[in-house]
């Protein structure tokens, strides 16, 4: 173990802006009811750096430069705010306002040059798809001479079909896989901040509003990178109108899916895991759907290729708070997102296991359908 000083790296002065912060945005509330609130802010800046010596750590966006430890930091408006937020990983054990103590890897290998891609939540869909997929779309546009230097990964992503099958639809093959008790120095290290900046951890209370901050440039870039998708594919014609993202085999958040599926399979809802499609399997599924339920969790990343006009039904516990993610994903995209949000019981915190009460779960699809009660097997036309 080693102490560093912990620094925000875009408080450095050695970077290029990319973006300024000047543009005002919207982000949006989950709603139950009603319509969402919203916050107007101003976007994030959005910053290249070229670090020299630079030492990443496996599964962090820990940068390690001499004795000084950078990360992408949340952009907070109070001290209050600042120490609700945890940045610990796998490599960062601890960590105050002014230092932080990191695991030192088994071993560091060096290479010449390299981009970085690696975040904690770097092994989950979303984290993937929104916070470090568009760093590259970026990189294609403003620097396209970086392009072809190796992007430094978690070892987690050699499996992950999906995330290479993206990678290359964005132009991206020359992976450097790190591997989970290795460190890397570069002699050179590109790293972009975050287009879209969430807290990973809160060290107390729920996720607020204000818990977001993104540049709108992240939506024109996935608008670019979508038109580069290929038409269709087999099956991309006979994708469902209606859908239930399945969670099924995920180890966390149980619940009495089989009931609830039963109650969607009735009102003509396919039950898809959207996670055993290739992406451009959820591309098109999320393309062409017409209405989705389900419940919270990383398949929602998708409402990026939704079109505007579907309807949802997404459902959490209260212990999400205020958690923004999705809903501001929905509304920028034109989709009308509605939420049950269920009281925790004796869960105290939102990963645990819960019941969604049935009887207000077809009530409020009923809704989503506009349908009265009672009504049953209705087919979805063109027309409706």
């Amino acid at each position: 173990m080693r102490v560093l000083e912990f620094y925000d790296i875009k408080a450095e002065p050695f970077n290029h802006v990319l973006y300024e912060g000047a543009e005002n945005i919207n982000i949006w509330t989950p709603t139950a009811k009603g319509a969402a609130e919203c916050l107007s802010l101003s976007s994030i800046p959005v910053y290249a750096f070229m670090l020299r010596n630079a030492t990443v750590f496996p599964a962090s966006h820990l940068v390690a430069v001499g004795g000084r430890a950078y990360i992408d930091s949340f952009p907070c408006s109070s001290h209050a705010k600042n120490n609700r937020i945890r940045y610990d990983d796998r490599s960062i054990l601890i960590h105050d306002a002014q230092r932080m103590i990191v695991r030192n890897p088994a071993g560091t290998k060096r290479i010449a040059r390299g981009i970085h891609l690696l975040d904690s939540g770097g092994h989950n869909y979303f984290h993937f798809m929104i916070e470090l997929l568009p760093k590259l779309l970026l990189l294609k546009e403003k620097a396209p001479a970086y392009a072809g230097w190796p992007l430094i990964v978690a070892a987690s992503w050699r499996a992950n079909e999906n995330f290479k099958e993206v990678l290359r639809h964005a132009g991206f093959e020359n992976l450097l896989f790190l591997e989970e008790e290795e460190g890397l120095t570069a002699g050179e290290l590109l790293y972009i901040s975050k287009l879209w900046n969430m807290p990973f951890n809160l060290k107390y209370g729920h996720f607020e509003i204000s818990d977001l901050r993104y540049h709108p440039a992240l939506f024109r870039l996935y608008d670019a990178f979508i038109e580069g998708l290929p038409p269709g594919h087999a099956g991309a014609e006979g994708m469902p109108g209606r859908i239930l993202l399945s969670r099924a085999n995920t180890g966390q958040r149980k619940y009495n899916d089989k009931e609830i599926e039963g109650i969607a399979a009735a009102h003509g809802f396919e039950i898809v895991d959207a996670g055993k499609l290739s992406f451009i399997g959820q591309f098109h599924l999320f393309r062409n759907a017409e209405c989705i339920v389900g419940p919270t969790g990383a398949s929602w990343t998708n409402l990026i290729f939704a079109s505007a006009g579907t309807r949802a039904l997404c459902w959490m516990s209260e212990l999400w708070g205020e958690f923004p993610a999705f809903s501001t994903l929905a509304a920028m995209r034109g989709v009308e997102l509605q939420y049950i949000i269920f009281p925790p019981g004796s869960a105290k915190e939102p990963h645990h296991d819960y019941y969604l009460d049935p009887e207000i779960f077809e009530r409020r699809l009923l809704k989503l359908l506009n349908r009265p009660a009672g009504s049953k097997n209705e087919k979805i036309s063109a027309h409706e």
